[in-house]
């Protein structure tokens, strides 16, 4: 595949992984209060701490799946760059021995 190919493959799968994100932070998770969070805290939310309440809340799940997201994305961005360095290489390299071999 062409560079560009590549980068278009790219984008628009970083644009897709956004776009789920913010359609499950939008219109699936629950939209959360002060009461709701004192709710989980059964009254005591002074020896509580914030990986506790995001637990009892359900936020683990979304910085989870933020997080994987976030992975894959750069795993894929390592490799399109891999490929996309490796073609202009292989270019570079042809147009330098053909410039040897014309002198």
């Amino acid at each position: 595949m062409q560079t560009k190919q590549w980068l278009l493959v790219a984008v628009s799968s970083a644009t897709s992984a956004m776009l789920t994100l913010l359609t499950v932070s939008l219109f699936i998770t629950p939209k959360y209060s002060l009461g709701l969070v004192e709710a989980a805290c059964n009254g005591d939310c002074t020896n509580a701490d914030a990986i506790q309440i995001a637990a009892q809340l359900g936020r683990l799940d979304i910085v989870s799946l933020c997080l994987g997201l976030l992975g894959i994305a750069i795993a894929f961005g390592g490799i399109i760059t891999f490929f996309a360095i490796k073609e202009k290489a292989s270019i570079e390299a042809k147009r330098a021995a053909e410039d040897a071999t014309n002198r």
